[in-house]
């Protein structure tokens, strides 16, 4: 029996999207789980999500989760672990103003245009460290109880959120202590 080449073509397809779903299939048993926020989900090694140290009182710390910034006790965890230091912390009427920019650039209605630049101005230009990122998530809450995070992703594509969140934000120092 002679196959046609026409059968030919037909199973070479076959072969190719089988290797393609079984190669996939390893490449993300290999690659490491990320949660929404692009870290690692695994902490197993991690103590509450930070390293467990003790001070001279005998008192044990526990260090921050400094890939999280954008959580609202990422200041008061921060101002823990480097006591008796002073943090230089983001003025509130700076905060709420940021919040009021960021609210209004997610455009209100469904047929307004997003102002990712707006977005951009407060992330890479305006903040000058990771705890005034959590000051500005504190102030997004206690003006319209909504997190700051989940309203940003509301509105701009995961593209959008790394490029004008993210990235900057990644490239901020962890915290700046009062001279």
């Amino acid at each position: 029996m002679k196959i046609s080449k026409t059968a030919w073509w037909i199973i070479a397809g076959a072969g190719v999207v089988g290797l393609s779903v079984g190669g996939y299939s390893i490449y993300k048993r290999k690659r490491p789980k990320t949660d929404k926020y692009g870290r690692r989900e695994d902490k197993s090694s991690d103590i509450a999500g930070g390293v467990q140290t003790s001070r001279a009182g005998g008192q044990a710390l526990t260090q921050p989760d400094w890939s999280n910034p954008y959580d609202m006790n990422y200041q008061k965890d921060v101002q823990a672990w480097i006591a008796p230091k002073k943090l230089r912390l983001l003025p509130r009427s700076e905060a709420d103003t940021y919040a009021k920019q960021l609210k209004a650039a997610g455009g209100g209605a469904w047929y307004k245009n997003d102002d990712e630049k707006a977005v951009e101005g407060v992330f890479a230009k305006k903040l000058r460290d990771k705890v005034a990122v959590a000051s500005l998530s504190r102030a997004f809450w206690d003006l319209y109880k909504k997190d700051m995070w989940q309203h940003l992703a509301g509105f701009l594509s995961k593209k959008e959120m790394e490029k004008y969140v993210h990235a900057p934000v990644r490239k901020l120092p962890n915290y700046r202590i009062l001279n």
